[in-house]
């Protein structure tokens, strides 16, 4: 407040000696200030903090889907990364770069885009988190809980530029929305195609060391 009271100060200071009407529009601001100091000092203060209005490009997409398969078999096929663009629409290829951090390519809205993801919480068949460097989609958290003994319930958070690929809003928003639904229907259809109950053992099991 008493930075825009100075700033008001000086304006009216230098305007006395012009026209009557430069003089008015300074008094203007100055009862501005009065009535609405806080809208104001927002006003004042946006062009020099830069964050002002940047959450209101970011987008939360929360997407579920149940599939016929024990939690942890879920759990498995999903940190399965190399094999993320076969149910990943418009993801090519996922490489792994160390023991948090992994490279993708993928076409976004017809574009060729890279990016850097890495694994900020991993908690074994229950939850994954990542953040990404230079993707539309910042942080993504899948979490995987028991229905049955082969149920399980995926659901995908997602932290998305609406912004960030082109400046069309809520329409950009409802594309990534539809496209991460699809992505879940797809893993769904992968993980029960590939996972059997037959002799109470599969080989996802085998590899994460359990079995029923």
């Amino acid at each position: 407040m008493e930075r825009a009271l100075d700033l008001c100060g000086v304006i009216i200071s230098t305007t006395r000696s012009e026209k009557e009407s430069e003089f008015r529009a300074a008094t203007d601001v100055v009862k501005a200030v009065l009535t609405e100091p806080l809208k104001f000092e927002i006003d004042l203060y946006t062009p020099f903090t830069g964050n002002y209005g940047k959450e209101k490009r970011m987008s939360t997409i929360e997407k579920s889907i149940e599939v016929n398969v024990p939690e942890y078999t879920a759990y498995a096929q999903w940190t399965k990364f190399a094999e993320f663009p076969q149910f990943m629409e418009g993801v090519k290829e996922v490489t792994q770069l160390d023991g948090k951090r992994f490279h993708w390519k993928a076409v976004i809205t017809g574009q060729e885009k890279e990016w850097d993801l890495e694994i900020t919480e991993l908690v074994a068949d229950q939850r994954l988190a990542w953040t990404s460097r230079g993707s539309v989609i910042k942080g993504w958290v899948v979490t995987f809980h028991r229905l049955s003994d082969a149920r399980t319930k995926v659901m995908l958070q997602l932290e998305y530029d609406s912004q960030g690929v082109a400046e069309h809003g809520g329409e950009a928003l409802d594309v990534v929305s539809q496209r991460v639904q699809g992505d879940l229907e797809r893993f769904k259809a992968l993980i029960e195609k590939r996972w059997r109950p037959a002799g109470r053992e599969t080989i996802f099991d085998i590899a994460v060391g359990k079995t029923y």
